[in-house]
């Protein structure tokens, strides 16, 4: 969430918007290894990566989020692999598609209070066509993206074969190591969920290919506003509907009777720019914060003003 605070001589309103997962301080980023094997007794191609189907994300609170099949559409036999980063909500995830295909979770992995990642997995499908849609119902969130992937030559049956999931907060995530794979030739898939801008780049390790990703950028979250005359602090009641590191942008304005005001805030608040007028003896200050849960930082910020 971020937040505007306005404070004339006599009021103050606050304007609040969400970034949803926004935060650029807390990096909290999963790594998931995905082992899929086909067996040397299932006489079938090669393992491919044939076309990713479609990305999708979203800013606004939901419980689904979904891809439309392309114009190639998915061809039956193959596999399609969904990698889901939403909130941390917990609670089942789970999909489906216009052709009714099966999908299980093949991963699931949560940094409380950043975020999930959720891997799913439908293989030897239903061919899908131009327009077709793939469906992913999870918990209530505000913030969720979709990549859904599509392989040939997986095993038809019993395709997965080990995984290993991890959390942490580090420019070098990593899922750990996994128990020893069955067979010689595997398709190893690995999956990040970063609580974290769009604008933030990846490359992927030794060996493997990055495929597409899907994230969200910036959107409103809530709005709080609060008025004073001749006061020297003023408090502004946290938005309801803000969530742990959503960003939280506050300017305030303040009129004093002569000189300039100095505008100080609340602990967690770091300055943006401050500036002085002192021929109508105005200072407006912007400030910035990342939010905390909200049993840990419930508001109100009392913002103090002095002559």
């Amino acid at each position: 969430m971020a937040r505007t605070i306005r404070r004339s001589p006599n009021s103050g309103t606050t304007t609040a918007y969400s970034p949803g997962e926004w935060a650029r301080r807390v990096v909290a980023t999963l790594a998931l290894g995905l082992l899929f094997t086909i067996t040397a007794s299932e006489a079938r191609a090669g393992i491919a990566f044939v076309k990713n189907i479609g990305t999708s994300a979203s800013a606004t609170t939901g419980t689904t989020i979904a891809v439309t099949v392309p114009a190639a559409g998915v061809a039956a036999g193959d596999s399609i692999i969904l990698t889901l980063a939403m909130g941390d909500a917990s609670g089942t995830v789970s999909a489906t598609d216009s052709k009714g295909n099966s999908y299980s979770v093949a991963a699931d992995v949560t940094n409380a209070a950043n975020v999930r990642t959720v891997m799913l997995a439908a293989h030897n499908v239903t061919a899908l066509a131009s327009g077709d849609t793939i469906t992913v119902t999870h918990p209530s969130v505000t913030a969720r993206g979709l990549s859904a992937n599509e392989f040939s030559g997986l095993s038809p049956t019993s395709p997965l074969d080990q995984t290993r999931t991890a959390t942490g907060s580090s420019a070098t995530p990593s899922s750990g190591t996994t128990a020893a794979t069955s067979e010689a030739a595997e398709l190893l898939l690995g999956a990040i969920g970063v609580a974290g801008p769009t604008s933030d780049t990846f490359a992927p390790g030794t060996n493997y290919t990055a495929l597409t990703a899907a994230g969200t950028g910036i959107g409103f979250r809530g709005a709080t506003s609060n008025s004073g005359s001749s006061v020297t602090s003023l408090s502004l009641s946290r938005p309801s509907a803000t969530v742990a590191n959503d960003i939280m942008l506050a300017t305030v304005t303040a009129r004093a009777g002569s000189g300039t005001p100095t505008i100080s805030t609340p602990t967690g608040w770091t300055l943006v720019l401050n500036t002085p007028d002192s021929t109508d003896h105005l200072t407006t200050a912007t400030f910035w914060k990342v939010a905390g849960a909200a049993a840990a930082d419930p508001g109100p910020y009392a913002f103090t003003v002095s002559s």
